[in-house]
């Protein structure tokens, strides 16, 4: 669908939506179909980034209010990708795809100190769909409308609540973190506690296998990615109305027992202050906001 042949298919709005309808439920698929998932997520980063790839209907439509459509769908469409979900065993067959991994085991790796992590290949997925929607609000944001970027935002504030009120999950595994690690400091007890590291990464990748909920693994690794696209997707959308505010300031308490989330905040807050003195005193790059 990302070739210029292909593109040159869909000569109306209707088609596009036919497609997109086709291509969004590929977010949706367990995560063995991580090819199908994949390739839906390549479509959509060549739809929004690359202008020779875009349909041809679209490209007639600039600047349209169905342009706009275009781009909230894609939007809403891939926030599915979000979803926490258990391994299902079985991957859908796609003829055009590399053939799928076999059925999902305890472990799926021959390498021990290594196995299969459902739940990172996850995550991974997951901070690739993070960085193309950065790239797409710095590249088309001028281009969005307020109706555009309301849905761009409230798809951001439905992501990270879903995720980030999630408990911490080595509380609540009660996995052994670093306050509780006994003396290290002979060769023989630093060996077993790198034997001790292994179980809890093989630990930590079988509760994606054993049907234990993924989501406050997800949210540990993904929090401090998705709090920093949602701060700086809000600062470029420009949005004064009052609900959206009151929406963010509602859930975002919901999300400070972690830390991440309070150290990204502290930052937008540091970067904001930083703009209103440069402004105040006539510092180069005043207006600019930098987010660390």
């Amino acid at each position: 669908m990302t070739g210029s042949e292909t593109s040159q298919m869909l000569t109306s709005f209707a088609h596009v939506l036919w497609a997109m309808e086709v291509v969004g439920q590929g977010f949706a698929l367990p995560i063995e179909d991580v090819g199908v998932i994949s390739a839906s997520i390549r479509v959509y980063e060549a739809w929004l980034l690359d202008p020779a790839a875009k349909p041809v209907a679209m490209r007639d439509l600039k600047g349209t209010q169905s342009e706009q459509k275009f781009w909230q769908t894609i939007f809403q469409h891939i926030s599915l990708l979000f979803e926490p979900r258990k391994a299902s065993g079985e991957a859908v067959s796609a003829p055009w795809l590399p053939a799928p991994p076999p059925k999902t085991t305890r472990t799926l790796s021959t390498d021990e100190d290594h196995p299969f992590d459902p739940v990172r290949t996850h995550v991974e997925l997951c901070n690739q769909v993070l960085r193309i929607i950065t790239s797409a609000t710095r590249k088309l944001g001028p281009s969005f409308d307020q109706d555009t970027w309301i849905v761009m935002l409230k798809v951001l504030l439905g992501i990270c609540d879903g995720l980030l009120r999630e408990p911490m999950e080595r509380d609540r595994r009660g996995w052994m973190g670093p306050g509780s690690v006994q003396s290290t400091s002979s060769p023989v007890g630093k060996e077993k506690e790198r034997d001790r590291e292994k179980d809890r990464e093989k630990e930590k990748a079988a509760i994606f296998l054993e049907g234990d909920d993924p989501g406050p693994r997800m949210a540990d690794q993904m929090c401090e990615e998705l709090v920093w696209v949602l701060m700086e997707v809000w600062l470029r959308s420009r949005v004064f109305r009052f609900d959206m505010w009151d929406h963010l300031t509602k859930l975002f308490v919901y999300w400070t027992h972690r830390v991440e989330v309070i150290r990204q905040w502290s930052a937008t807050i540091l970067g904001l202050t930083e703009g209103v003195i440069g402004l105040l005193y006539g510092k180069e790059g005043a207006g600019n906001v930098h987010l660390s």
